[in-house]
C-alpha cells in the first residue's frame, strides 16, 4: 500500500473566528494547485482522498482530487484533526480497500503519523508539503517506509 501525505494550503489568519472555518489564501490556493498537479504528473496511483473536515484541508482535497481527475469526493473523516491519535486513521484507511490513499490534514499530526507508520523519526512537513510512505502492512506501526519528502518548491518544478 501506499500513503500519500498532504498537509494543507497556506490558510488565512484566525483573526477571532472559527479555526474551523479558515479557507485557503489565494496564494495558499495557487501552491496547492501547482504541487497537487505535480502529484498528478508523478502517477502515484492515488484512488482515494480521505480528507481532514477543517475548511482549509477540506479545499486542499478538492484541489487534489480536481487533479486527480477521480470522479470520487474526498471522504472527510475526524480522525485525521489536528488532535487525534496516529493510529486512529488506520481502521479508516483500511476500510477505503485502496492501493494508494492520499490523506489530506495538518501539521503535526501527518508527521506523527508518518513516523508511527514507519517506526520513528521527526518530520516537519511544510504547507502544501508531500510525504509518501510505501509497505505490505500500511497502515500500521512500523510497517512502512518514507520514499519520499517534498516542500512545495520541489514539486513545483515538475509542473
Amino acid at each position: 500500500m501506499r500513503l500519500v501525505l498532504l498537509r494543507h494550503g497556506i490558510a488565512e489568519e484566525s483573526g477571532g473566528g472559527s479555526d474551523a472555518e479558515r479557507s485557503l489564501t489565494a496564494e495558499g490556493r495557487k501552491k496547492a494547485q501547482e504541487v497537487c498537479r505535480a502529484l498528478a504528473g508523478m502517477d502515484l496511483g492515488i484512488d482515494r482522498v480521505l480528507s481532514s473536515p477543517l475548511a482549509r484541508a477540506l479545499e486542499t482535497a478538492g484541489i487534489l482530487r480536481d487533479a486527480l481527475k477521480l470522479t470520487k469526493a474526498p471522504e472527510v473523516s475526524k480522525v485525521l484533526l489536528p488532535e487525534s491519535k496516529p493510529q486512529d486513521a488506520t481502521e479508516v484507511i483500511q476500510s477505503l480497500k485502496a492501493s494508494c490513499v492520499a490523506l489530506v490534514g495538518h501539521e503535526p499530526h501527518l508527521s506523527h503519523y508518518a513516523a508511527w507508520c514507519i517506526g520513528g523519526g521527526a518530520f516537519e512537513l511544510r504547507k502544501s508539503g508531500v510525504m509518501v510512505l510505501e509497505g505490505p502492512g500500511l497502515p500500521g506501526a512500523g510497517a512502512g517506509a518514507l520514499v519520499g519528502m517534498f516542500a512545495p518548491r520541489h514539486l513545483r518544478p515538475l509542473v
